[in-house]
């Protein structure tokens, strides 16, 4: 189950929307009984957004001082709202509906991407000697990035591959020894921390 959150970011909203969004969630909450502790923060809300309320109206004539000032308030508005809806989150207690109650936008934990397997991969001779190039049929669905791997060895549980990050989806091993044989896998990284493993395959240098 994922987690309910609240928006405690207001950076992308207007001037005016900010003041309106401040005026809905002080009305929210006032004489809300799921937040019995609220009525500090309320009235320093309160009085902070009547300030802004009329900043508003001044910096509309522009002005530099009256802009600025406006721009504090505006600071001051968005700090007392990200602790009032602190404490809407440790009092809603994850309940869904109290959280609507708050009048704060409500949001949720991004669920983790799935990690499709990377599929077969191939090797293939590359332009010079000692050159193999290494990669997927196809980009793989949920990866952020790829790891390209080499050992010179059968490879085994305790094998250490030599890695070579990637934002593509083949790479080319140069420097490779002719005639000798090597074996090579791809290593998909997902947004969430999780690793996907392509199949083993082999190659002799050229």
């Amino acid at each position: 189950m994922l987690k309910q959150k609240i928006s405690l970011s207001f950076l992308k909203l207007s001037d005016a929307d900010l003041l309106t969004k401040a005026q809905h969630i002080a009305s929210s909450i006032t004489g809300n009984p799921a937040y019995p502790d609220a009525t500090a923060m309320l009235t320093e809300l309160q009085s902070i957004n009547n300030s802004y309320a009329q900043a508003l109206v001044v910096a509309a004539g522009l002005g530099r001082n009256n802009i600025a000032e406006k721009n504090q308030l505006r600071q001051q508005l968005q700090d007392v709202l990200y602790r009032l809806g602190s404490y809407v989150l440790f009092a809603a207690n994850n309940n869904t509906t109290v959280l609507i109650s708050s009048g704060y936008t409500l949001t949720k934990d991004r669920e983790p991407t799935h990690l499709a397997s990377p599929g077969l991969i191939y090797v293939a001779n590359g332009n010079s000697s000692g050159e193999l190039e290494v990669g997927l049929q196809q980009r793989t669905p949920g990866a952020s990035s790829y790891l390209f791997q080499t050992c010179y060895e059968p490879p085994t549980d305790d094998t250490v591959w030599i890695s070579t990050p990637s934002s593509r989806i083949k790479h080319t091993f140069t420097n490779l020894q002719p005639a000798k044989q090597y074996w090579f896998r791809v290593v998909v990284a997902g947004r969430d921390g999780q690793m996907a493993f392509s199949n083993v395959i082999t190659q002799y240098a050229q």
